[in-house]
């Protein structure tokens, strides 16, 4: 399988864990919505690393250390896309989940 195909993969999954977030959100699932955000954004960010091509991390820690060196330091992705995803991996709070998935579900899908 190729860094592309890898990478669509993961963009696929990343689609798959919304539209979960969204089933649960509207079912009032709370926690299985914060869930489902959270592998949302940590599968989309998988899919830009993959299509680098570079070193891919094992781990969600080690994820985020990559995305934010290969496109927070480089200025293609805001400052804020940082500090939310070191919140969810720091702290886990559902309050802060929830403020992603709301972030989320107003942003407009690109096919």
């Amino acid at each position: 399988m190729s860094d592309l195909q890898r990478a669509r993969a993961y963009l696929q999954k990343a689609e798959e864990d919304l539209e979960e977030a969204q089933i649960l959100l509207e079912a009032s699932f709370p926690d299985g919505t914060c869930n489902r955000a959270y592998y949302c954004l940590f599968h989309s960010i998988m899919a830009l690393l993959q299509a680098t091509g570079d070193s891919i991390p094992k781990t969600h820690t080690g994820a985020h250390t990559e995305f934010r060196k290969q496109f927070i330091k480089t200025g293609l992705f805001a400052e804020l896309f940082s500090v939310i995803i070191s919140e969810l991996l720091i702290y886990g709070k559902v309050a802060i989940m929830r403020l992603i998935l709301t972030f989320l579900l107003r942003m407009p899908v690109q096919p």
